[in-house]
Order: structure tokens, then sequence, then C-alpha cells
């Protein structure tokens, strides 16, 4: 695409909306020809898609307003496109096309399963950049929180699952932890565009395609089978949930109360165990319970957060970097993983949740979806093998005494049920 909706911040008209990204075509014949007309007004409409995701959301937009950010009338719209889902549905490909390309493009050069990995992000990376940076990429992830809206049979995040799982060729990640990591680049590629840091995209590439090749192994055939008999007990134990986790949706408003009530819950849960990632384990069940009590308000927060504006983006990075804060804060303190790989653990659990509020699996209880949650956030600290080993461990050899977690100081160094030692949650 040619630069159809570039502008950081369009100007507003008196009436407080955006002001038109293009003068209306003047009415009548033309010198130009129709297709070459056709092709403009299409163009026109997919930079104002763009500017309206970026600057006030999708679902926000009405298609009149559509309409007057691209100088066209609204029989144009249906005439080239039908619906503003099917104007979306054209401009989300448009935008996909190039950066699938660039991607496949960047896997069958290298051969080597980390240079490939490498490759891949990197190529995302720069496709992105040309593309519009931010814009784009705000683009690709509202529309695909809105993919019912989409009639495409693949997403972003689809395709560039595939291509991570194709690094390997076999003997590679799981394939949810593949999932996970394949939502966790668009994320945390985001989240560093976000904050101005697109300069970085090259060094944090290298440090995603470690994160993703770390998590190769057997130890994880152990997994999704019900065995774990700390998530079981967990998910039968009470849970602290209440009205106040019950109230109705309402944009940013909403995502910030039920996300900081979801974060708090987490904190408690894991703070009620000496061994930190048994502490994990049991914060990603109370997570889980919240979730499943309240399916309103977590599809807000993990679904539809991304198509409703910018304050709900703002308040939805603000929700990821407290947990990603949270993660660091009570990871040991000897393992204390980067920023980068923190920011791609809460990611990939984001993606996980999305998928799981979509219907994309078949775990209604989340006891499966728990153990992966949990894998995925311990073994980049401890090692596969030690997390699996920690998420099927019982829970009465590394429960606190009474008295709870006011008996331990923050990051008091306690032995683990494995024996190994690491600070406490």
């Amino acid at each position: 695409m040619s630069s159809t909706g570039e502008a950081s911040r369009t100007p507003r008209s008196s009436d407080g909306f955006s002001a038109p990204l293009y003068p209306k075509l003047r009415p009548g014949r033309h010198r130009i020809p129709a297709d070459e007309i056709e092709a403009i007004q299409r163009e026109r409409l997919q930079g104002a898609v763009i500017h309206a995701v970026a600057n006030g959301g999708y679902q926000a937009t009405s298609t009149r307003e559509l309409c007057r950010l691209a100088g066209v009338s609204m029989r144009t719209l249906y005439e080239r496109y039908g619906s503003k889902e099917a104007c979306l549905q054209a401009t989300y490909d448009a935008v996909l096309e190039p950066i699938v390309t660039s991607m496949r493009q960047a896997h069958s050069s290298q051969r080597e399963p980390q240079a490939r990995l490498h490759a891949v992000i990197e190529a995302f990376h720069r496709a992105v950049a040309r593309e519009r940076c931010g814009k784009t990429l705000a683009l690709l992830i509202a529309a695909e929180a809105a993919e019912s809206d989409l009639g495409g049979p693949m997403r972003l995040v689809d395709y560039l699952g595939e291509l991570l799982n194709a690094c390997f060729e076999g003997g590679g990640p799981p394939d949810f932890v593949l999932r996970g990591a394949a939502a966790a680049v668009m994320s945390v590629t985001r989240s560093w565009i976000f904050r101005g840091r697109e300069d970085e995209l090259g060094e944090l590439a290298g440090q995603l395609s470690a994160w993703v090749d770390q998590y190769r192994g057997q130890a994880t055939q152990l997994l999704g089978k019900g065995r774990s008999e700390l998530l079981t007990q967990a998910a039968q134990e009470p849970h602290a949930l209440g009205a106040e986790g019950k109230q109705a949706p309402d944009a940013a408003q909403s995502l910030q109360q039920s996300s900081e009530r979801a974060l708090g819950l987490m904190a408690r849960k894991g703070a009620s165990d000496r061994d930190w990632a048994v502490g994990l384990c049991l914060a990603y069940s109370e997570l889980l319970a919240h979730v499943r009590s309240d399916p309103r308000s977590a599809r807000v927060a993990f679904v539809d957060a991304p198509g409703l504006g910018p304050d709900a983006d703002c308040m939805r990075e603000q929700m990821i970097q407290a947990a990603v804060d949270l993660y660091i804060k009570r990871a040991p303190s000897a393992r204390t993983p980067s920023p980068a790989v923190a920011h791609a653990v809460v990611g990939a659990s984001w993606g996980l949740l999305h998928d799981h509020l979509e219907g994309r699996d078949s775990d209604p209880d989340t006891t499966i979806l728990c153990e992966q949650l949990s894998y995925l956030a311990i073994a980049p600290v401890l090692g596969c093998k030690q997390a699996v080993a920690s998420i099927l461990t019982r829970r009465s050899a590394t429960r606190r005494p009474i008295g709870g977690p006011g008996r331990f100081a923050a990051g008091a160094r306690i032995r683990t049920g494995a024996g190994a030692s690491m600070a406490t949650w």
C-alpha cells in the first residue's frame, strides 16, 4: 500500500471529528480513467480505516465517518466494498500480504532453526516498519481482535505461528508454545513501538528468537493430560471472587477495573506458597477462575481492547506492563528474566487467553490452559524440565504455614520442593 493513511495526529474539525484525510473528488466527468478513479477511492477508504483504527478505534468508527475521512460518498463505499466490515477485510489483506511475503522469503533464506527464527522475526519487524509501523500494527492487532468481522482463512498470528513452526522441521517447541510465541512477537513489537523504541527492534528480534528456541525439549509430553495434582487441588479451592468482579464492561474503565482485580488476585495467590514456581501455577489458576466467573470483562481485556480506541489501547499497554513488572519482581533474583522475555511471556499468555475466549481450544474447564500458561512463564527462568516438574508437583510440601506470606520477607531465600534455591512470591 502507498501512504494513504499517513499522519500521526490528524487535525480536528470544528465538530470535534478528525478532519477529512483527503479532499473530495470533483463530481461529474473526469479525464481520469474509471478504473483509476476506482483504485483511488479504494486506496482512500483503506487509508481511512488505518487512520480510524489508530485514532478512534474500529468499533467506534461508523461507516459514515469512514466515508467522511476518505472524502467519498456512502454510495461509493458500498459500491467498492459492500460494507464497513468488507472494507476492514480488504485493508487488512492489503497490509498483511507484503508482511507475510517478507517473512516467507526470510525463512527460505536460512537453514538452521535459530537463524530461521531470527530471520522471520526480523523480517516481520522490517515489514511493519515499512508499512507505517505503529499504525499498521495497530490495524493488524485491532482487526484480529475483531476477528468475527474477518472472512479470511488465516490471521497474521496464524501465518506467524506457521512460519515459526516451519523453522524447526520437527523437534521444535510444542504447538501451544508456538501459538503463544506468535502472539508474543506481535504484542512485544507493538509495546516497543508504543513506547517509541523502534530503533531497538533489531536487538529485540534476537532476544525473541532465543526465547522461542529455548522451549525445545520432550518434557512437555507429560503436560496436557490432567495429571497435575497441584492444579486439580487449586481448582477445587474457593477463589476470591465477588461482586466487584462482576461490573458491566465499559471500554477503558472496565478494562482498568478488571485488570487491576485480576493482577491483584494473581499477586495474592502467588504469595501463598513457598516455591516461586508453584506460586506462579496457583496465580494462573486464580486468574483463570476469574476469567470463568466473569467472561464478559475477560473478553474486554483479552479480546476486545485493541479495537476500542487509543484510551483502551493505552490501558492495555499499562496492564501488560503491570503484569511484566509483577513477573520480573517475583522471579528468583539470580535468574531474573530480561524485560523482552518478560514481555514475551505476558504476550504469549495473552494470546492463549484470547484463543480460549474465542473458542479456539477444547478446554472448557481451563485445566490444560493453566498448565500451558504456567509452563510458558516458568521455563525461561528454571528451564523446561524444572517447569514441568513444578507443575506436576504436590503442593503439600510447599504450602506456606498458617500466618501467610507475611512470615517471609520479600525476596527471602528458601528451598523449593526440588531442592533449588529461589525467591518467594
